[in-house]
């Protein structure tokens, strides 16, 4: 693994740890309301801005192979694009040496990829079950897709109490989808957990008027498995339709 990525994701890290620490603040008499979150996010004047995703992050994945960190983790740089339903994800090795793109439109996902010295694979269609495996990536990539159902109207939410910081915890339903949100005492989304797994969110900075986070940690029980750190979030910003669809490229040099 380059050298260069320890100094990032560690230091994403330290940030996570630190942006846990705010200090308390008031919160209003009476139960809180999601809406304190929808509003502490600027979703009321910016749930436009929710419609169009361009985002770049490095992500390092843990490896279940010992306590060294150091020796068990891997990098990818993973360039995202959403436009509604159509979702882009192109993953590539920070050597350059390998990328592969994912593709979600129409309800059907598609795959290919290509490494140096060898002709690109063919576009393939990837099956139902890892389809919605596939859509799941895209949906925990960092809060664009959290944030747009908070701003849906016909998204249920609940309050369910005091996490162990004091801050607040929501249970959120959307359809067929449940999973329980933690709000800091600035009503910033800083933890969803969805089942076993737990995203914890830092380093929260507005884009296009929208709060969104730079930091991202994933665990599932209590095993770390990845970390995304954003080096860039564009909201609003519609594409053009050719940006999703896999091209057939030459092999890499």
């Amino acid at each position: 693994m380059n050298v260069w990525i320890y100094p990032l994701i560690f230091g994403a890290l330290a940030i996570i740890g630190l942006t846990f620490g705010v200090p308390k603040g008031q919160i209003p008499d009476g139960q809180p309301s999601i809406d304190l979150v929808r509003h502490a996010h600027n979703l009321d004047a910016n749930y436009g801005a929710l419609r169009f995703l361009r985002g770049e992050a490095y992500k390092a994945t843990w490896l279940d192979i010992g306590d060294n960190r150091d020796n068990d983790s891997f990098v990818r740089k993973h360039v995202v694009f959403i436009d509604g339903e159509r979702y882009l994800r192109t993953k590539t090795h920070p050597s350059g040496l390998r990328s592969q793109s994912d593709l979600i439109t129409d309800g059907r996902a598609f795959r290919t990829a290509v490494e140096k010295g060898k002709a690109q694979q063919d576009i393939f269609e990837i099956d139902g079950a890892k389809t919605a495996q596939l859509r799941i990536s895209f949906e925990t990539f960092g809060l664009f897709w959290v944030l747009r159902l908070l701003g849906d109207p016909t998204t249920q939410a609940e309050y369910v109490g005091k996490s162990s910081e004091g801050w607040d915890r929501f249970r959120v339903k959307s359809g067929s989808m449940n999973f329980t949100l933690t709000a800091d005492t600035q009503h910033l989304i800083r933890k969803m957990e969805i089942q076993n797994q737990l995203y914890e969110f830092g380093d929260i900075r507005e884009v296009d008027g929208v709060k969104m986070a730079f930091l991202q940690h994933v665990t599932i029980g209590q095993r770390p498995v990845y970390d995304l750190v954003f080096t860039s979030i564009q909201l609003n910003v519609p594409f053009e339709d050719n940006v999703f669809q896999l091209q057939r490229t030459e092999q890499l040099d």
